[in-house]
Order: structure tokens, then sequence, then C-alpha cells
């Protein structure tokens, strides 16, 4: 029986409905618009200052970091800290050793300038245990000063030169900017020495950055020295970062008197600051202590490009919104028409057709609401008597079905029997108490015990008593849980000899999930546990002699660097005979050949210094951010000299800032001095030299060396990188060496993963690869 017809139709009333719900919500959206989207503005400039803030304290804690460590690796350089001791030591102001001291101060003005280049600091400044300026180093420009106090006649006397000079020349001594800070009173007490402080100052205009080392004596822990590295953050730093960030940050030591201003912390605790905007700009204020009162640091956003795109996101959605009113309302009466009006014609054809007792399938009205359940229960009603005949004759199938997997499963059951009681392990099975209900063959060969004389025992009685009682404890708390516990037992057997074995135990479950046994798999591995055993013994004993030999080379280094740079220096002075003529030739002869010995036995003892720091595992990688490009040039530069003595060619040939990796600098660079100074030295006059680079196209890249000179044969290759190695063959010149700079260089390299590889040809020349794995390659973004 049919419905009576309405005057309004239900899809009329549901169209007029949820025409209301969309007009009346795309109002409240507009008259929220303004407010939501003024306060998004003020949002994002927030986030945009703080991110900011975070930047400016990330950068400051990266400047301390390089600080930090820069002159912590002063504090850890061994020939720094010789130097200082001779300072220290043969210093006198009024009897004053001027070449000998002098040249002392020299070599360290020379590593201080290397040490402010590889820490990228402004300016490095030595005070003795006097206190008393050594030396110093500070940047002018693009290049940096260097600088040395001596006290000639027991007057004070300041030498200067620029790093680009090859001379001194003497300054009056006048207050030097990068040394104005030094607290000697604090820096220098002797009962905190080691003590790395940092400290913000305030430089002209400027910000400065120090970090203040004490180096302590050898032996009483007095005197050492006082050292300093110095940043300066100028103007042109905070324009720098603030065309970076795209907002104007700014530093000054006056406060700006812009309301509270608050604490600038550590990159992760930089709160969200405070922004204060009028009609032009938003802005912000924090600041930081120095040691002069506090540094403030202002950010500026204007807000030309805010207001513009006010309004043009105001018109825009303006627009957006009555485009979706008109899409929502075809699309409402779009889907009132398909998933009602024609749903429910088709619902009426179904009840139709059970009307006339016509149960054939018909299609279910698929709206996936409760007409979709009605349509599904009527045609469900249609098909429930033709389902139960169907059902009556599928059962006889079923029926046979069951029978031939019944069988089935009782030939894999007896496989699976036969199979357990040939196994090549022991199987044991047990109640939930641990009683023993099974056990294989394997069993009884590994125990000795028959299954009649184990059945209905708790697994105990094979206890050794060497196996811990936590670790039984661990297995039944594992196993009691339902998981699978793994581990080794020391047992005993039944002729009292005992044995190692392996087990995995775990619970064997009902369907119902409750634990009903618990299986044994277990393997003998006694044979197995006296190899490692064996294994371990000799490698305990492999590694106490390496102990002792590094320990050993590492003590005698050490103790003789210090005596040699004395011998060094005074057969210098008589080689330069700066105390009168040495008189005959032979003399002259004697004291070069001093002197030169002493270089050579100083670089042996340096080389064997670091391989028995790499060895013995003291060497870590500092990982930092290289151009390999800039680091071949730097090396060229240093080597140029050398190598237009002998009119070598000595070119870099890559483009500049190309191939840059992660990795340890200081380490890179002397890997490339060795190979290039080996170049230099094994290649005949006019010869060339050629440092390159290539990429890899598994993502690595290799640094070459090319040299033409007289080359290596091939079956010596492998002798030349094995410590104190040297070949002289007839066809290549003896050269002196320490027989140390190739192994150093390819221990220095597997430090970074990579590798050091020599291809070489007689009397063509020879290249050496170094190969950084694709983990340490830095990709432009």
């Amino acid at each position: 029986m049919r419905l009576a017809k309405t005057n309004i139709s239900l899809t009329s009333k549901l169209s007029i409905v949820a025409t209301s719900v969309v007009i009346l919500t795309l109002a409240v959206l507009g008259l929220y618009f303004d407010g939501f989207l003024q306060q998004s503005f003020l949002d994002n400039a927030q986030q945009r200052i703080q991110h900011g803030y975070k930047r400016l304290a990330y950068n400051l804690n990266a400047i301390e970091g390089d600080l930090f460590r820069g002159i912590a690796l002063v504090n850890t350089d061994r020939v720094m800290r010789a130097s200082i001791d001779l300072i220290n030591t043969y210093q006198d102001k009024n009897d004053y050793n001027t070449y000998l001291i002098d040249e002392e101060k020299k070599t360290i003005a020379l590593m201080l300038l290397n040490q402010a280049k590889a820490s990228f600091n402004d300016g490095i400044v030595l005070y003795d245990q006097n206190q008393e300026l050594v030396a110093y180093v500070k940047k002018q420009g693009d290049h940096y000063e260097l600088g040395f106090l001596s006290f000639e006649g027991g007057e004070t006397q300041l030498y200067v030169r620029d790093e680009t000079d090859a001379e001194y020349r003497a300054q009056p001594l006048t207050p030097l900017a990068v040394l104005a800070r030094h607290d000697h009173d604090d820096a220098a007490a002797p009962e905190q020495p080691d003590l790395i402080r940092l400290s913000y100052h305030r430089s002209g205009g400027d910000l400065a950055i120090r970090s203040h080392l004490h180096l302590g004596g050898r032996e009483t822990r007095r005197g050492g020295a006082n050292i300093e590295l110095t940043k300066i953050l100028d103007r042109d730093y905070f324009n720098n970062l603030s065309a970076d960030l795209d907002i104007d940050l700014t530093a000054t030591f006056d406060d700006p008197g812009a309301g509270k201003v608050q604490i600038l912390g550590g990159p992760l605790a930089v709160d969200m600051p405070r922004v204060v905007q009028d009609d032009s700009e938003f802005s912000a204020v924090m600041k930081r202590k120095t040691d002069d009162g506090f540094v403030y640091f202002t950010a500026r956003m204007h807000k030309t490009k805010f207001n513009k795109s006010f309004r043009d996101n105001r018109t825009a959605f303006l627009l957006l919104l009555a485009g979706v009113a008109v899409v929502m309302l075809m699309l409402t009466r779009v889907l009132i028409q398909k998933n009602l009006a024609k749903p429910l014609g088709a619902l009426m054809t179904q009840i139709d057709k059970i009307e006339k007792q016509d149960y054939a399938l018909s299609g279910t009205v698929a709206t996936g609401d409760e007409l979709e359940d009605i349509s599904a229960s009527i045609t469900q009603l249609a098909l429930t008597v033709q389902q139960r005949e169907t059902s009556l004759r599928e059962s006889k199938g079923v029926l046979q079905q069951q029978i031939r997997e019944r069988e089935k499963a009782e030939r894999l059951i007896r496989k699976l029997s036969q199979a357990v009681e040939q196994s090549s392990v022991a199987v044991v099975i047990t109640d939930t108490d641990g009683a023993i209900e099974y056990v294989n063959n394997k069993f009884t060969a590994s125990t000795g015990y028959t299954f009649d004389e184990v059945r209905g025992r708790n697994s105990r009685f094979l206890k050794s008593g060497h196996t811990p009682p936590q670790e039984y404890a661990l297995l039944w708390e594992t196993i009691s849980a339902g998981n699978e516990w793994r581990g080794e037992f020391h047992n005993k057997r039944k002729d009292g000899t005992l044995f190692w074995e392996t087990a995995s135990i775990s619970p064997i479950k009902a369907p119902d999930g409750a634990i009903i046994n618990y299986l044994a798999i277990k393997e003998d591995i006694t044979g197995r546990k006296r190899t490692e055993q064996a294994l371990l013994e000799a490698k305990e004993s492999a590694e106490y002699a390496n102990r002792a030999k590094t320990n050993f080379l590492a003590n005698m280094s050490h103790e003789l660097r210090t005596p040699l740079n004395a011998i060094i220096g005074f057969s210098q002075m008589l080689k330069d005979e700066l105390f009168g003529p040495l008189g005959s030739e032979k003399n002259r002869e004697y004291v070069h050949l001093i002197n030169t010995s002493g270089e050579h036995l100083l670089a042996i003892i340096r080389d064997i210094l670091d391989l028995s720091k790499i060895e013995s595992g003291e060497e870590e990688v500092e990982d930092q951010d290289v151009s390999l490009s800039a680091l071949a040039g730097e090396c060229a530069a240093m080597l140029s000299e050398r190598a237009g003595k002998k009119a070598l060619s000595l070119a870099v040939d890559f483009d500049a800032g190309h191939g840059r990796i992660r990795g340890d600098r200081i380490k890179i660079k002397q890997v490339l001095l060795n190979l290039m100074y080996n170049a230099i030295k094994f290649t005949p006059a006019g010869g060339s030299i050629i440092v390159t680079f290539r990429d890899r196209q598994d993502g690595a890249v290799e640094l070459l060396v090319k040299d033409s000179g007289i080359g290596i044969p091939e079956q010596d290759i492998p002798k030349v990188l094995n410590p104190f190695e040297q070949l002289e063959e007839s066809s290549i010149l003896s050269k002196e060496g320490t027989g140390l700079g190739l192994t150093l260089s390819k221990k220095l390299m597997e430090l970074h993963g990579g590798t050091l590889t020599i291809e070489s040809q007689v009397g063509k020349g020879t290249t050496v690869v170094c190969h950084f794995p694709p983990e340490r390659v830095i990709r432009p973004e």
C-alpha cells in the first residue's frame, strides 16, 4: 500500500533547511574573519621574531662553542705546552737570550695564528706565568697581525708583522684592543688551572665574546700561562644576520626603554618575545648580561607588506565565501536528489516485488544510512528460504571435506612427530609446573638420561650450580607472561660432567590463549664455548700488549720533545755564530748535523705521538663544515716557498667552494700537508704537482694529489703505507723521512670512515686518492 503524498515534498523541506544553515554559517565566518586575520598576522610576526632570537641565540651558542673548543685545543697541544715551559724556564728580563726566546715566541705566534684561523676567531693572546705578554694574533681586515714581546737589554720591546710579511718590525708598546680585557687576578688563579671561562664585553660599539684559560704548570700546578680567544660581532655581522632572517636585528649597549625587556637565553630556551606594534612596525627587545652591563638586541618588522596582505586576503576571503555558498547550495540540492529521492523510489520498487511473491535478487539501495539497512533487510528476507535449501545441499559436501582435512592433519602430525624424534637438537615438553612430559632421543644422547628416568621430574635436576638463580627467575617470569625466553645453561650430565647448552623456551597455548605446556629447544654448545674462551684470552693478551706499546710510545715522545726543543734552539744559535765564529769548517758541519738531526728526530716523535693516539683510540673526529677547495688553497700557500726552491709547479685545480664535507678540519689539513710535502720531496726539479677533486656516482667525493715525480713500483705500494718503511731501489732516489707520513695520513682518513689509496708508475709520477664516504658529503640545497 502506497503512502499518501504531502503538499510539500521531503526533498524540498530538506533543501530549505540546508540553505538556511549554509547562509548562517558563512555569515558568522565573515563577521569573525577580520579579528582572526589580524591575530594571525600578530602571531606570525611574533613567531618570526622569536625565530630570529632563536637564530641569534644559536649563533651565540655556536660562537661560544668555537671559542671553547678552540682554547681547549690549545690546552691539549703538547707542542704549545712545551714552548710555554721553555719560556717560563729560560726567560730572564735582565739576562734575556734574544735569539732563543724570541725565536720560540715567533713559533708560538705562528701556532696562535693557525689556531685563530682554524677556529675562525678575531684574536688570540698568550701571557706567561708572570702575566707578561708572550705573543698575540689579532685580525686586521682580511689579514691577521702577529706580535710578540721581547726584553732587549732589560727593556720591553714589541715586535709585530702582518701574516703576509716575512719579517717582524719593532713597534711602540701601546694598548691593544684585543688584549684590553684580560683579568690577571681571576684568570691566573693557581687553584683553578685549566679552567675555561667565557665572557661578553663591550668593544667600542661592538660586542666581543672571549674565552679565557689558565694553563697550569706541569709539576707544581703553579706558573703555567694564560690565554684568551676573542670573537667580535660588529655591525656587518648583524646586517648580514638581518638580511638572512628578513627582519631588522640590531645590538646596542644603551637601554632602548621599550617596556619590560626579556632575557635572551640559550637556543632551546628563548621565550616568546613581548612584541609591541604601532601603525608602521612590530618590535621586541631582549637583552643579555655582559661584563659592562647589558647588551640589548632589538628586532623590528615593518608593516607595509602585512597591511597590503591583510587587504588582499580580506577581499579574497569575501569572494571565496560567496563562491562557497553557491557551490554548497548546488551540491546540497544534488545530494538530496541523489541520496534521498532516488533511493526512496528504489525501495518502493523492492516492496512491490515482495507483495507479488517475487523473491528473486534485486539490487540493494546504496545510501550508507538507514534506507540502505531497510533495503538490505528486505533483500535478506527474500533470500532466507532459498539459502536454507542451499545449505542442506552443501552440508554433505562440507562433511566430506572435513573428513579429508582430518586425515591430512593426522599425516602431518605423524611427520612432525618423526621430525622431533630425529631432530639434531634436544626437545623437552613440560607441564606448567616444569614437570617433564616428553623428551626426544637427542636429549638422551646429550644428558645420558632416558625418557623413563626423567618423566615427571622437574628439569632442575640438570643444574650444575653455575647458572645464577636470577637467570632462572627471569626465565619463569618471561615464559609465565606468555613470551619466549632465550639463553644459555651450564648443566651437568648423568655421569657428572659439565656441559653448555643454548635454550629457547616458549609457552604452548590453547585456542583460548591459556598456557598449557612449555616447549624447550636445546643445543649442546660446549665446543663453541671452549673456542670462544680461547679467543677471548688471546684477544685480551693482544690488547694488553698493544696498550703497553702505545703508552710507551706516548711517554717516550712526551719526555724527549722538551729537551729536543732546547737542543734545536741552541744548535741553531751555534750554527748562526751568535756568540762568535766556530772556527773550522768541520765544526760548522757538526753543528749543522746536530740541528738537522734534532729537527728530524722531533718530527719522528711528533708523528709517533699522533700515531699512538689513533691506535689507542684517544683521537676523535670533531666534525665541522670543511671546504676542500679552501683547505687545499691554504696548504698550497704554506708549501709554495718549498716548491719554488725546486722550481716545481704547485697548483690547485677545482672550482672555489666545490667539495664541502663534514669532518675534522685540522686532521684533513694534516693529511693534505703530508701528501703535498711528499710530492714536493719526491718530484725532481721542473716537475709539477696538482691538487684536484672528483665526484663519485655513489655520492662519495675524492681529493687527489698528483705529481710527476719518480714514482713507486707497484709491488712496493703496500710497503710505503706501513710505519717506518722507506724504499731504497736503484731506480728511486733515497729520501730522508720518518716513514710515518703516509701511515698517519691513512689512519686519519680511516677515522673519517674513508680510505687512502696510491696509484703510481715508476718514472711517471704518483697519485694519492683520499676517499670520503657519501655520508660525510654536504650537498648544495
